[in-house]
């Protein structure tokens, strides 16, 4: 997820610079953050620190505005396990992560969203309906499709 999200050059900088600057030092989980942060000048501290401070994991729903087909609502909570076969348990954990949710599409260059909150909405530039779209392409997924 992290190499995808800040590419492959950058994240090898990030690294090189984290090694170079640690070299023969103790280090911590924010020194190797503070790394990617100064080399790629984003909030990956913060973003991993959501995924390696807290316990858990995020299940991410992707729906269609109803009224708007350019937009996609995006919905984060906690992962817990159901009470059968497709189901969710609904809970009350109000834990959140900062997930960088990339979306492509057909005519749509790849870009991503970071999913900091609850849910937020993400205006697609389509020319119609039924121009495809795929979240979180060639990483971590399980789907299941409203065809209607």
């Amino acid at each position: 997820m992290l190499r995808d999200y800040v590419g492959s050059a950058a994240f090898c900088a990030s690294v090189n610079c984290y090694l170079k600057d640690n070299l023969y030092g103790n280090v911590t989980a924010a020194s190797l953050w503070k790394a990617f942060d100064s080399t790629t000048h984003m909030p990956i501290g913060e973003i991993m620190g959501s995924w390696t401070k807290q316990a858990g994991y995020p299940i991410v729903f992707v729906e269609r505005d109803p009224k708007d087909t350019k937009r996609l609502v995006l919905r984060q909570r906690k992962y817990t396990t159901g009470l059968g076969p497709g189901k969710l348990r609904e809970s009350a954990d109000q834990t959140r992560w900062n997930i960088p949710v990339k979306i492509r599409g057909e005519g749509i260059a790849p870009f991503y969203v970071l999913l900091r909150d609850e849910e937020t909405t993400v205006t697609i530039e389509r020319t119609s309906p039924e121009q495809w779209i795929c979240v979180n392409a060639g990483l971590i997924q399980k789907q299941s499709h409203d065809m209607g």
